[in-house]
């Protein structure tokens, strides 16, 4: 396995620039004197030959980046490395990958990229924690080992069998409300009961955990819009609302353009 970073020279570098300007607006963190992002590359699959060739004409651009297969943290320096969660699309890795196969004519290699930042000043573990928080999205990203991993690649699970609910339709309905609370549904526990009812009486076996989450999500008030159904009786409007209610008014009329006698 190969590893390598990849830093813009301090006047090309734009995007420390801006997280550098937005940490210290957004969070007030005066204290901080300057940011480094630094790009990281794992790479798997490659002979040292075509790993030199590919720093080179893939990985960096030499007039205006530099490369190395370490990176040097100074005094007064704290890092801390992004990288995308497991499963999610890393476009920058993606394209190296594809363009390194391009350049050797051999078998696409395994890529992982992350980001490493570099704070620069005296910075403090509540104010690191902020950063991470501001610069990480728990969406589709996680804070990254800084060690080198032995291998990238990925150790394939086999996930275990969806849990039958076996105890679902024999089940009392003390039985099956306490359950509803454990599983934390949004179905009522009057819905819940019901679904047992139904499995017992026309499907003749107990669901999965899979059937019951899915069921639930679409029994949800968000899903089926429940809330769209309530029938406003009488609107009214405060002072100083005058435009809102100048919209209503507008609504009311395209309503009954395009319904005419369906209104009702």
């Amino acid at each position: 396995m190969h590893r390598i970073f990849v830093e813009k020279q301090i006047e090309f570098n734009s995007p420390a620039k801006e997280l550098h300007h937005d940490l210290r607006e957004n969070l007030n963190l005066t204290n901080l004197e300057g940011i480094r992002v630094v790009q990281r590359y794992d790479i798997d699959g490659l002979s040292d030959a075509d790993f030199a060739k590919a720093s080179q004409l893939i990985l960096s651009e030499p007039q205006v980046e530099s490369s190395a297969d370490f990176i040097t943290i100074d005094e007064g320096e704290t890092a801390f490395a992004v990288e995308y969660l497991p499963g999610q699309y890393d476009q920058r890795a993606d394209s190296a990958a594809q363009c390194i196969q391009i350049l050797n004519q051999q078998e696409k290699p395994t890529v992982v990229s992350a980001r490493v930042i570099v704070l620069q000043g005296a910075i403090t573990a509540e104010q690191l924690v902020a950063i991470k928080g501001y610069v990480i999205n728990a969406v589709d990203s996680r804070e990254a080992s800084m060690a080198a991993p032995g291998s990238i690649t990925q150790e394939i699970i086999t996930p275990a069998d969806v849990e039958i609910l076996e105890w679902f339709i024999t089940s009392s309905d003390e039985e099956l409300t306490a359950k509803r609370n454990e599983l934390g549904l949004a179905m009522s526990a009057q819905d819940f009961i019901f679904t047992a009812r139904y499995f017992r009486d026309e499907e003749g076996r107990n669901p999965s955990i899979t059937e019951i989450k899915m069921l639930d999500t679409y029994w949800s008030d968000h899903c089926r819009h429940t809330t769209f159904a309530t029938k406003l009786n009488e609107v009214s409007f405060a002072e100083g609302t005058e435009i809102i209610k100048a919209a209503y008014v507008k609504y009311q009329e395209t309503r009954e353009e395009v319904y005419g006698a369906k209104i009702d």
